[in-house]
């Protein structure tokens, strides 16, 4: 059930982000940015969509930055063509 939650979850956000109109990304993620995520979404225009993007999307940083209001996309964030 947990991993067919999290794979709904996953292609929700999947298509959030496609259906953006405004997109502000924070690429990669730590105990340190967490704090800049929460800035962000307290500042980002109601209409825009704040995505993060991360190795690993079932972290507990990818929880606490989808509390917050972000979408959490996981990449492979070495290949610089997976962003695109």
């Amino acid at each position: 059930m947990a991993a067919a939650l999290a794979l709904f979850r996953s292609q929700l956000d999947r298509v959030a982000i496609w259906r953006g109109q405004s997109l502000t990304v924070v690429v990669g993620i730590d105990d340190e940015t967490v704090s800049m995520v929460r800035a962000i979404a307290r500042t980002t225009n109601p209409t825009g969509t704040l995505v993060v993007l991360v190795d690993s999307a079932e972290g507990s940083l990818a929880r606490t930055v989808r509390g917050l209001g972000a979408k959490v996309r996981a990449v492979n964030l070495a290949e610089l063509e997976a962003m695109s």
